[in-house]
């Protein structure tokens, strides 16, 4: 069987060998029947954004994390990346003539709860390659439809949330804000129309955040600055490793929502996102 990787073991695998998410570094002789993961970052963030963090079997869809408690303030990741065609030519679904280079990629992963992954990959005569392209398919168009439907219901409360959040992040430069043309600025960064749908959602908000931000400088004069300083030391940190173009997006997203698989908290997040997509020097002008 197929050994699984969860988030958490893969983050302290890549951390340990740095070159792990590059598939030209496995050697020669062990890459067909490869038992160590080299998911890259954009991957990683990629299908955890676009599963909103849930297991995609349509019967399922358990929420993959835990929530910080008391005593450890992070959230802890429990999902699965199962592989579509096996990682190795002998696992299950496996096929030699998959590209090696494209086993370990976004499009030959799905993201499932440890039970499902057991489920699928014990059954491979059942779950198939086409039944889990199908269910991963049907699983990010139903999120998309959610976060859609939920962007309406977004109130202060979860704006509260996530700019918290965001402003305990320190910049490490100053900036203004200027209204910048959606368009012009996605095709500045290379942003493609899979993102467009997202900030046509999130900015369909944008009279909500600001409205918010205006109620905090009553109280606390300097939150704009700081709620934009906080984001755009989390877009430099991203830009430091690499990220670019629509894995810079999903990577700004995953932060602005805090990780969360909840639809409320995920629609804040991006509705944030995008009004300082337009407003400040999140992406080059």
């Amino acid at each position: 069987m197929l050994q699984s990787t969860t988030l958490s073991q893969m983050t302290s695998m890549e951390s340990s060998n740095p070159k792990s998410n590059d598939a030209n570094d496995r050697p020669a002789s062990t890459e067909r029947n490869a038992s160590r993961r080299y998911y890259s970052t954009p991957d990683r963030n990629l299908l955890w954004g676009a599963s909103a963090g849930r297991c995609n079997r349509p019967t399922c869809k358990t929420e993959c994390y835990e929530r910080e408690t008391e005593a450890d303030d992070s959230t802890t990741r429990m999902a699965r990346f199962a592989h579509i065609v096996a990682s190795s030519d002998n696992g299950p679904r496996g096929d030699p003539g998959f590209s090696i280079g494209d086993r370990d990629k976004y499009d030959n992963l799905i993201l499932l709860c440890s039970t499902c992954h057991d489920l699928v990959d014990g059954q491979p005569n059942t779950y198939t390659t086409v039944i889990l392209r199908q269910w991963k398919t049907e699983h990010e168009a139903w999120v998309r439809d959610s976060l859609e439907a939920t962007m309406s219901q977004v109130t202060f409360k979860e704006l509260e949330e996530v700019c918290s959040a965001i402003a305990t992040v320190p910049s490490p430069r100053e900036s203004d804000l200027t209204l910048t043309d959606p368009a012009r600025k996605m095709a500045k960064n290379g942003l493609t129309e899979s993102v467009r749908f997202l900030i046509d959602i999130g900015v369909a908000r944008s009279s909500l955040v600001q409205e918010y931000i205006q109620s905090k400088v009553d109280t606390d004069y300097d939150f704009p600055e700081v709620l934009k300083a906080g984001f755009l030391g989390e877009y430099y940190s991203l830009f430091a490793t690499g990220l670019r173009g629509d894995d810079l997006f999903h990577g700004l997203r995953d932060f602005a929502s805090g990780n969360r698989s909840s639809f409320e908290r995920q629609a804040a997040g991006l509705a944030v996102l995008c009004y300082l997509f337009q407003t400040c020097e999140v992406f080059e002008r």
